[in-house]
């Protein structure tokens, strides 16, 4: 629960909102299970040097407030400094000892607000400026930059509640065959309806969603919304193609994926073979014989497996050779320069290399101009998808383009 209203009776109150730096590093390595147990274990030590008459509460997630009446400045410092204190001895779960930083944002009344809700989205905002410091610090709000970490606090706020109220959809970028334009293809993309925003973009919400597990979630929905897609398009009369559905690092470690995505499939009775996820390469940079063991277990469900912005990571081939992929998608920052970077071109032509010699399909992403899917062609691109072939589209208006431009079954 919050920090309480009434502490305001007090005009003197300090709020800190107190992060527990690396968290979600533990439940990706430890699991859930371990997550709560360690929340469990800072709640009681939060509580332990939490001075009479203070208010002690779970906001979300890891986050946890304190209510300071009749503090000031020097009095929120010198609780800090006690968290501190009491937070150095490590924490002892599923067979590890976790020494883990706090990050602390601090909000005084009047200063900073007269009421607790805007003293703690004050404080919150304030942890945010605590973690960019460099984290296992305590940082006071600032007002003037305070400001964007207030937005994105809102944004949050706001995402969660569009999650539940239904504000979430799909669009369909089509992919097709560069030899003959054929439809090989499609890639499901969250867009984002705001009641009063309006259409908000995925760069907006993407990065906060991750950043607060959200992603998790929010990917959820994505997954069995695309499969349930893949099977009413390909009953209205488009080709039966795999649907392409891109995956966070967060996602893919959880040891729930692997259900979420069988519950997908089963729901929608969609085949397998005609799932595809897309991770990044950055995925891969922090890859582990944990990653490869989930991949196969992926592979061996049938389910196809893309890498996506390949490129702009440095994957080696041997690791790539170990992984059972069926793609790679050439990062499209590549394709709209390779027509005048040498260097652009040199990185496109490598990727076509190493996707022969691995037996992998390569798709380029990006495609904007008819001269793009041209000079693909004559590199040996395989496949391509870009405003050139198809903006993203919703269901109504990809079966509309599909019928435009002859690409429904016979």
């Amino acid at each position: 629960q919050a920090v309480e209203a009434d502490l305001v009776d007090d005009p003197a109150i300090a709020v800190l909102a107190i992060n527990r730096d690396g968290f979600r590093q533990v439940t990706q390595s430890l699991g859930m299970n371990a997550g709560d147990a360690v929340l469990r274990m800072v709640a009681d030590r939060l509580r332990a040097t939490a001075p009479a008459g203070a208010c002690l509460g779970r906001v979300e997630g890891d986050l946890f407030a304190i209510g300071l009446p009749g503090g000031d400045a020097n009095a929120a410092i010198q609780h800090a400094e006690a968290l501190y204190a009491a937070f150095r001895a490590p924490i002892a779960v599923a067979d590890a000892a976790l020494v883990l930083g706090l990050s602390i944002g601090i909000a005084v009344a009047p200063d900073h607000g007269s009421d607790a809700d805007t003293l703690l989205v004050a404080a919150g905002a304030a942890v945010h400026e605590a973690h960019e410091s460099g984290r296992n610090t305590a940082a006071f709000y600032v007002p003037g930059r305070g400001s964007v970490s207030r937005e994105r606090l809102a944004m949050e706020s706001q995402l969660r509640l569009a999650l539940q109220a239904g504000e979430l959809y799909l669009a369909f970028q089509p992919q097709v065959a560069l030899h003959d334009g054929r439809l090989i293809g499609l890639e499901a993309l969250v867009r984002w309806r705001h009641p009063t925003r309006g259409i908000v973009a995925p760069g907006a919400f993407i990065g906060i969603a991750e950043d607060t597990g959200l992603i998790v979630p929010l990917g959820e929905f994505v997954l069995r919304e695309a499969c349930l897609a893949a099977v009413r398009l390909a009953r209205a009369g488009m080709p039966a193609v795999p649907m392409s559905v891109n995956v966070s690092a967060l996602q893919f470690r959880r040891d729930g994926f692997m259900p979420t995505v069988q519950a997908a499939l089963q729901a929608s009775g969609l085949e397998p073979t005609k799932l595809e996820l897309e991770l990044t390469e950055s995925v891969l940079m922090r890859g582990t014989d944990d990653m490869l063991a989930r991949m196969h277990i992926v592979r061996e469900a049938g389910v196809r497996i893309a890498i996506d912005d390949f490129g702009t990571g440095f994957s080696s081939l041997a690791y790539l050779s170990r992984m059972g992929l069926d793609r790679l998608k050439i990062d499209q920052a590549f394709v709209r320069d390779m027509r005048q970077s040498a260097r652009a071109e040199g990185i496109v032509k490598a990727i076509i290399a190493m996707a022969k010699h691995l037996e992998l399909n390569v798709i380029a992403e990006g495609v904007e101009e008819a001269e793009d899917a041209a000079h693909l062609r004559v590199l040996g691109c395989d496949d391509a998808q870009g405003y050139y072939y198809g903006r993203p589209m919703e269901e109504a208006a990809l079966l509309d383009w599909a019928r435009s431009s002859g690409r429904m079954r016979e």
